[in-house]
């Protein structure tokens, strides 16, 4: 009889010492609440195109069917889908000194953005304007092809920003853009280099100073970047207003969020330039829109 009360005897015990606690539905109902939250929850993390593990951003993923891109025999890349405007263009800066803008227009190119000027990679980090930048911006305009301006920065604050948008401004007053005004970071690895150690965090806040300066002034800010930019170090929910120009040189883009210009060789060949030039496709009617 006495072994038969001891289990009831440890049950009364375990009441009395939990503060007279008792079961709930209501218990049960939280936890199953708080797991289907957990289960619905945006993961931080996703895998590319190409399988590896990246941020989740909540914007916009790549708008285009990689397969629909195809390289033609002169090594043009066109999209195959006649709902989506597609135009061929360049990029050019002074190494490629002396251009016939008029043989490049011939040779099929719609559109090129030229480059304003640079920041140097040492520790002073020197503004400089391009040489050959107002020559080829008016053989550019004169020969009839679409313009967009770049700034090459290597801009480590807000402040270094500002003063490359101001720089920008001052030298593409007056010319007609058809294409954005962009604002180009890019990390070199070397430890000579001033933004070798640049946190991710500073990067994006000079990104978002540079392209609101541009926009402020009536211009269309865009940003350059290849996959490591966009993945790791841009924020890009920071810096969703802007268009991105991907740079990355394989025969179909694997990038996963949406950009609206793919820079997809710098080993390109136009009439007109002597050497290799960057190649370039836009997926957007820029020229559709006044951008100053």
């Amino acid at each position: 009889m006495k072994l038969r009360l001891l289990p009831l005897f440890i049950l009364i015990l375990a009441l009395v010492f939990c503060g007279g606690c008792k079961w709930s539905p209501d218990l049960l109902s939280g936890r199953i609440s708080q797991a289907q939250n957990a289960a619905t929850t945006v993961p931080y993390y996703v895998q590319d195109m190409q399988g590896n593990t990246i941020r989740n951003y909540q914007i916009n993923k790549a708008a285009y069917n990689a397969d629909l891109f195809l390289k033609t025999g002169n090594g043009r890349m066109v999209y195959n889908d006649s709902s989506v405007v597609a135009y061929s263009g360049i990029d050019v800066s002074s190494y490629q000194e002396e251009i016939d803008w008029h043989a490049v227009k011939n040779d099929g190119i719609t559109f090129a953005f030229i480059r304003v000027g640079y920041r140097g990679y040492g520790s002073e980090g020197k503004i400089c304007e391009d040489e050959m930048f107002k020559r080829n911006i008016q053989g550019a305009l004169n020969a009839g092809l679409r313009v967009g301006v770049y700034f090459f920065s290597q801009a480590i604050s807000v402040e270094e920003a500002l003063e490359e948008a101001e720089f920008t401004l001052s030298l593409i007053q007056g010319y007609p853009l058809a294409y954005p005004v962009v604002f180009d970071w890019e990390r070199y690895s070397i430890e000579e280099s001033r933004t070798y150690n640049t946190e991710s965090e500073v990067i994006t806040a000079c990104a978002k100073a540079f392209c609101d300066r541009i926009m402020q002034a009536g211009y269309r800010p865009m940003i350059y970047l290849n996959c490591d930019l966009g993945y790791y170090d841009y924020d890009l929910e920071t810096l969703s207003d802007y268009d991105c120009w991907l740079a990355q040189y394989n025969d179909k883009p694997t990038y996963y969020y949406h950009y609206t210009i793919w820079q997809y060789t710098k080993s390109g060949t136009v009439a007109g330039i002597n050497g290799t030039v960057d190649m370039n496709i836009s997926l957007y009617d820029y020229a559709s829109e006044s951008l100053g």
